[in-house]
C-alpha cells in the first residue's frame, strides 16, 4: 500500500488531515497517561504480566517517555493473561473505558486489542465507516510463544503474516472509505497499490473481516517453548528467547515507573536495528492519520 515515508509524503501534501496543535498535543499525551496509569493498576492488582512495547518501549529508553512525534502507546501482555483482563475489564475499567479484540464475541478493527476512552475522538481516516469505536486508544498486542523447530516456526509466522495481511486488505474492501482512497490517489504509486489492495480483499470477502481477524488471532497463540514473539504481522522480527522479555523490569515513562522488556536493548534492536537510538529523519517517522480529534471535556 506505500511505505512509512510514501505515507508522510503524502500526508504533507494533504488537506484532509487534522494536524494536532500543541495543546492537543499535550492534551492526547496527558490522556494517555491516564490509561496506561490506569491499566498498570488493573494489570498489577489481578497479577497480570505486561511491559511496553514497540514504540513505547523505544520512547522510555531513547526519550524518557513519549516519542516527540509519536501519538499511541503500545503495551506487550502475556496471552494466557487475557482472558482474565477481559473478564474483569467491565468492572474494573468500563466506567472509562471500552475494548474490542479478536475471539471475545465482540466486532475488533484489529487481530489485537484496543482499549478506547469513551468521551473521547480520535478519527483515522481509513475508519470514517466503520461502528468501532473511535476514542483515543492504546494498542495491546499478546506476547506469544513460537516453535523451536526452525522450519515450523517458519511456516507458522509465515501463515500468521498471511493472514495479518489478508485481514488487513478485507478490511478496506469491508469498510470502504472515500477519505482514504481519495488519500490514497495523491500519487500513482500509493493509487495502484491501495487499488490492489482493495481488489485482493474484495476477493476474500466472502469470508468477513471479523472472521479473518479471529483466525489469525488463533494462529498466533502458540505451545509453551524458550521462544517468545508479538505475532501480530511482524513475527519473525520478533522472534526472541523468552529470556529478553521475561521477567519484565523496571523503567521510567514520562517520570511514571513503568516495565519493560528484560533486555530492552536487544528487544528493541531486534525490531528497528542496532542503530535504534539515533533519532530518525522526518521522512521516515512514523505517525497516525487522524482526521478528527477531541480530547473530551475533561481537558477543557
Amino acid at each position: 500500500m506505500g511505505t512509512t515515508a510514501d505515507m508522510n509524503v503524502l500526508a504533507r501534501k494533504s488537506t484532509q488531515l487534522h494536524a494536532l496543535t500543541e495543546e492537543e498535543k499535550a492534551q492526547l499525551k496527558k490522556a494517555l497517561l491516564e490509561m496506561l496509569q490506569d491499566l498498570m493498576r488493573v494489570f498489577e492488582k489481578h497479577h497480570i504480566t505486561y511491559m511496553l512495547g514497540f514504540g513505547s518501549c523505544l520512547g522510555a529508553v531513547r526519550h524518557g517517555g513519549f516519542i516527540p512525534w509519536d501519538d499511541d502507546l503500545d503495551l506487550l501482555v502475556l496471552r494466557k493473561d487475557l482472558p482474565k483482563f477481559f473478564a474483569i475489564f467491565e468492572r474494573e475499567l468500563g466506567d472509562k473505558y471500552e475494548f474490542t479484540a479478536p475471539n471475545t464475541g465482540k466486532e475488533s478493527k484489529n487481530n489485537f486489542t484496543k482499549i478506547y476512552k469513551k468521551g473521547t475522538l480520535f478519527l483515522e481516516i481509513s475508519d470514517t465507516q466503520t461502528s468501532f469505536p473511535k476514542g483515543i486508544y492504546i494498542d495491546i498486542f499478546p506476547l506469544d510463544y513460537a516453535p523451536e523447530n526452525k522450519f515450523l516456526r517458519w511456516i507458522k509466522g509465515a501463515f500468521c503474516n498471511l493472514l495479518c495481511q489478508i485481514a488487513v486488505s478485507v478490511f478496506y474492501a469491508q469498510y470502504p472509505s472515500a477519505e482514504m482512497s481519495l488519500f490514497m490517489s495523491q500519487s500513482r504509486k500509493t493509487k495502484s497499490a491501495f487499488f490492489i489492495r482493495k481488489m485482493f480483499g474484495k476477493c476474500l470477502s466472502v469470508i468477513p473481516h471479523r472472521t479473518w481477524c479471529n483466525w489469525a488471532d488463533k494462529m498466533m497463540s502458540g505451545r509453551k517453548s524458550h521462544l517468545m514473539t508479538i505475532a501480530c504481522g511482524r513475527y519473525f522480527n520478533n522472534v526472541l528467547p523468552k529470556d529478553i522479555y521475561l521477567p519484565g523490569k523496571k523503567g521510567l515513562f514520562e517520570g511514571v515507573e513503568v516495565v519493560l522488556p528484560q533486555q530492552p536493548e536487544i528487544y528493541l534492536s531486534s525490531i528497528y536495528g542496532k542503530d535504534y537510538m539515533q533519532v530518525p529523519p522526518p521522512e521516515k517517522r512514523e505517525r497516525h492519520f487522524v482526521i478528527a480529534f477531541d480530547a473530551g471535556t475533561e481537558s477543557l
